[in-house]
Formats: C-alpha cells, structure tokens, sequence
C-alpha cells in the first residue's frame, strides 16, 4: 500500500510538472522530459496479446452479466415464493425465512446445550481426520503434534464437563465419549503407531491402537 502511494503522488507530481512546462496533454511522448520515462514508456504489445486479452475479457465480463441477472432473478423468486436461508455454523446456524411482500423471519438461535452435545460428538469425527492419514505408517510421525495439542484441548474439556449447562444426567454419557477419546490418544502417541484395529475400536470403552 505504501509503495503504491508512493507510485500515485510522483505521477501526479510529474503530471504537475509537465502542465506547468507548457507540454500540456498535447505533448508527444518523445518530448517527454526523462524523468517521466517510468510513467510515460511505450508498453509494447503483440497482435497475439492483444486478441487473446480480447478473448478472455468476454469470460470476465460474463461473470459481471451473471451478477446482474442474479440480482433479477432472486427478485422474482423472492416475490413469488417463500425460501428458507440456513447459514450453518458450529453455533448451530441461522435460519431464515423469507415471504413475498413480508420481513424476513429469523428463527431462534438453538440453545447451548445442543452447541455443547455437538461438540462432545464432533470431537471424535475430528480424531479420526488426524488419525485417517496415518493408519498402519509407523515411520510418519507427522500427526504427533496435532494429536497431542487435540488431546490438551480435549483434557481440558472433560475437566471443566460439570461446570457446563448441560443437564447432569446427560454428563455420563458425553464424559465417556471425551475419556474414549484420550484413553486412545494416549496409547497412540505411547506406542507411536496409529493401526487400523485401533481406529476401528475408538468408539468402544476401551479403545486401543
């Protein structure tokens, strides 16, 4: 940003300057005082260059004519028939349900508990996108730091599991899924092999590389 600045106000002060010489817009480019040469130099272009600029300007365009018939298009949906938008996120999302010739309604948020038995059951999907990669490779060690910084963010988790909104007698069952999960962390990063019968058993109490 700072160079380009710095580019636009010598232009400017050299376009000063040759107004001020008399040169005016008038001026041929071989009368250009040298000074100008890095704004004023002649490109030089191809015939080829030029016609396949030409060419790949009508892909361009295309994408601008794309967005102006989109903004007619969902015009006329919108004003005929009702849509609901979903905007998913780890929060649980947002949706929206629009209505000819009405405001938009917007649904209420879901509440947290259902934000926290998503990310007790997410946590296991997420292990196995570290495990997956490395199944039965005992010579990559690659996924030892990722395992063990989830393992910490995972300890961290079951530690503070009371402490939560979740109902009590939910707590058992999302505290066995987080213990699961450690249990065959650390006998991954103990043996430092990730195998194909550990990976099948996760889900079990008693999980095991």
């Amino acid at each position: 940003m700072r160079t380009h600045a710095l580019l636009t106000r010598y232009a400017c002060a050299a376009m000063t300057s040759i107004m001020l010489l008399g040169l005016g817009t008038a001026a041929k480019a071989q009368d250009l005082p040298s000074f100008m040469a890095p704004i004023a130099g002649r490109p030089a272009s191809s015939p080829a260059e030029t016609a396949t600029k030409n060419v790949l300007a009508l892909n361009t365009m295309m994408f601008e004519l794309y967005d102006d018939a989109a903004s007619v298009f969902k015009a006329n949906l919108l004003s005929k028939h009702p849509v609901i938008l979903g905007l998913f996120s780890g929060a649980g999302g947002r949706f929206i349900l629009y209505r000819p010739g009405m405001a938009p309604l917007e649904a209420p948020s879901v509440p947290i508990v259902y934000q926290l038995l998503k990310s007790v059951g997410h946590s296991t999907m997420a292990l196995t996108e570290i495990v997956g990669p490395y199944l039965d490779n005992a010579a990559n060690q690659s996924w030892r730091s990722s395992m063990a910084a989830y393992r910490a963010r995972m300890k961290a988790a079951l530690d503070g599991l009371d402490a939560t909104a979740m109902p009590p007698d939910w707590r058992g069952n999302n505290r066995a899924i987080l213990e699961n999960n450690i249990a065959f962390m650390d006998d991954c990063l103990a043996k430092g092999s990730i195998t194909f019968a550990g990976g099948r058993d996760l889900p079990r109490s008693k999980a095991r590389c």
